[in-house]
């Protein structure tokens, strides 16, 4: 299962190809301070914060810092070994956009 945090999902209403709605995350790293580096494919670099979905009882693993580096890619979403994870359509809606891959400002 994917968490969204958003109230209205627009893929409810769209029949097209998913792929012009939502990034592909090409790069995901855990960082100690429960934020991820993420890198999309259009070469958005950003961090994501994870720790205010800790008031989740879903994410309660993730609190255990050797449990929230075991994340991986799945290109339109991420998931952890505990089986928790996320839309990369919810990462793009809360992370902050630090640079780009081609040296354009972020």
């Amino acid at each position: 299962m994917v968490f969204t945090v958003n109230q209205y999902d627009m893929r409810n209403e769209y029949r097209g190809d998913m792929s012009d709605l939502t990034i592909k995350i090409t790069e995901v790293h855990p960082n100690a301070n429960y934020t991820l580096q993420i890198v999309a494919d259009d070469g958005r670099i950003g961090t994501s914060d994870v720790s205010p979905y800790f008031e989740y009882e879903t994410f309660a693993d993730l609190k255990n810092q050797s449990e929230f580096i075991q994340v991986s890619n799945g290109g339109y979403f991420i998931e952890w070994d505990c089986g928790v994870d996320l839309s990369a359509d919810t990462i793009e809606a809360r992370w902050q956009i630090s640079a780009h891959k081609n040296g354009m400002p972020g």
